[in-house]
């Protein structure tokens, strides 16, 4: 059932906020998946009612251990709007603390859960391709893009879309330096611009060198006549 009231809003979107983390920290640094709704929105309701136990917890060991503190969580269980106007900003304060602990459980909870992505076996080919890193994180990737019109375009990786689902949509993106051989040249020429977004719909193939952060060549590439079998 949808709320209907401002507060109603509010109360839903606290109650399933350290859901909503975990979920975003999960999937920031891996493959894009199209996951099920049904099961998306469990995820958020275990994740949200599990992390919202520890702050339970911790507020009934303090209830148990201070008789102040009891007297005041059974007034503001019995009358919750009394409590809020007799003391708001303990009750402020105490429910502030609940969410970001919750919210904090949450994102440790999705951070222990991450496993090594980078050769993830489910994942797209673009991904464990341009992923897999063995000079380290700050490697460069310099991608050589054969079209499917013959034309060849190397440059160094930008970005890549991280969607599982391998389909005509997807794109990369080279950025400077970067060098054009249309079909039937023989030499490569330099791109002036700084960056350029091919379609995978029009890649025929590539390949990926990797280069350690300074470390990348200067020098033009190989055109394909010359590197060519």
């Amino acid at each position: 059932m949808i709320p209907t009231t401002f507060a109603g809003l509010a109360v839903l979107v606290v109650a399933l906020l350290p859901g909503f983390v975990f979920v975003s920290l999960r999937d920031r640094q891996g493959p894009s998946r199209t996951r099920a709704a049904f099961r998306e929105t469990s995820v958020v309701l275990a994740v949200s009612a599990a992390s919202y136990v520890i702050p339970a917890v911790g507020l009934a060991l303090v209830a148990v251990t201070n008789a102040d503190a009891r007297a005041q969580l059974e007034a503001f269980l019995r009358e919750p709007v009394a409590a809020w106007q007799d003391r708001p900003l303990l009750v402020f304060a105490v429910v502030v603390l609940a969410i970001v602990l919750a919210a904090a459980v949450a994102g440790v909870g999705a951070l222990i859960s991450r496993h090594d992505s980078r050769h993830d076996p489910t994942a797209s080919a673009w991904w464990n391709v341009f992923s897999a890193n063995d000079k380290g994180d700050a490697a460069v990737r310099r991608v050589s893009v054969h079209l499917t019109d013959g034309t060849l375009i190397v440059g160094n990786l930008n970005s890549f879309s991280r969607e599982v689902a391998e389909h005509g949509d997807r794109e990369l993106v080279l950025q400077h330096p970067m060098w054009v051989q249309p079909e039937g040249a023989e030499d490569l020429i330099e791109m002036q611009a700084a960056a350029t977004l091919i379609s995978a719909r029009n890649i025929k193939f590539i390949s990926v060198e990797l280069f350690n952060e300074g470390a990348e060549p200067d020098q033009e590439p190989e055109s394909d006549e010359e590197t060519a079998p």
